[in-house]
């Protein structure tokens, strides 16, 4: 039975070479391709390219915050300066200066000493046409003034209660007596 197994398997495998073989020498993959004869190609005149209209760049934008690190908070009424023009921070802390056009800026925190100290220094920004670039800024603010403690010293109470006297005093007797004789009970019945 082994000796039919072996004769199958060495024929189906036999077959299936030859069956291949005979493909790839139907299919010969090894010729060369024929050379085709392209048409000729079309000659092409030069043509001086046309000027293109000159355009304005874009306009840019430089945003940012300014932020007290002392209290984490942004900061608002401070001074931001864009090259020569100032501007102030809104509500928000926040600052702004659209229409720019592309170039180097130099952006600088002015703030009074009463107020804080800057935690950098100016700061150039190179605008890209028609981008915006943002720069936060930082200072730190002067230390909060401490604040008083809410806390006030415990008041001492207008009467002092009267300990060792209470109302639950005859219930405590009475429940101490009935379990004492319930557990005499008991006990008796056990033995």
């Amino acid at each position: 039975m082994n000796f039919r197994k072996l004769t199958a398997s060495a024929l189906i495998i036999a077959g299936a070479w030859l069956l291949l073989w005979s493909m790839g020498s139907r299919f010969d993959l090894s010729r060369s391709a024929q050379a085709q004869e392209l048409p000729p190609r079309p000659t092409l005149t030069p043509v001086a390219p046309a000027e293109e209209p000159r355009r304005e760049p874009r306009p840019g934008r430089i945003v940012g915050t300014v932020i007290d690190l002392t209290t984490g908070a942004p900061a608002a009424g401070v001074t931001v300066r864009i090259n020569s023009d100032a501007l102030t921070t809104d509500a928000n802390g926040n600052y702004g200066r659209e229409n720019l056009t592309p170039g180097t800026y130099v952006v600088d925190l002015i703030i009074p000493p009463e107020r804080g100290t800057p935690a950098q220094g100016a700061i150039t920004i190179t605008l890209p046409e028609g981008e915006t670039a943002r720069q936060d800024l930082a200072f730190y603010g002067p230390p909060p003034a401490p604040m008083p403690s809410a806390e006030t010293a415990p008041m001492p109470p207008a009467a002092l209660p009267v300990t060792g006297a209470s109302d639950d005093a005859a219930w405590l007797a009475a429940l101490g007596t009935l379990l004492l004789a319930g557990g005499g009970f008991l006990l008796r019945r056990a033995t």
